[in-house]
């Protein structure tokens, strides 16, 4: 769980997204989920980074050098992140 002094757009801030989180572990929360209840980390964070969105693709040929360039002769598998 994390707690930010600050204003943080929930229609930026969806589920899903990736962020890191700078600050310090003030504890632990315990919380109920369904009929159970767990503890949590508490952080105070100072920082909060929202990652792009990214897509992933990958590709079976390098375009640039020829596929006998690469040991052992035959062509590279590329995976690309390609970020909006």
């Amino acid at each position: 769980m994390v707690l930010y002094k600050g204003y943080l757009d929930s229609a930026i801030y969806q589920a899903g997204r990736q962020v890191t989180v700078i600050g310090e572990v003030k504890g632990a929360k315990t919380q109920g989920l369904d009929d159970l209840e767990y503890t949590y980390p508490y952080i105070e964070a100072e920082k909060v980074h929202l990652w792009k969105k990214y897509t992933e693709r990958s590709s079976s040929y390098y375009q640039s050098y020829p596929y006998w360039w690469y040991y052992p002769y035959y062509p590279p598998v590329i995976i690309e992140r390609r970020r909006d």
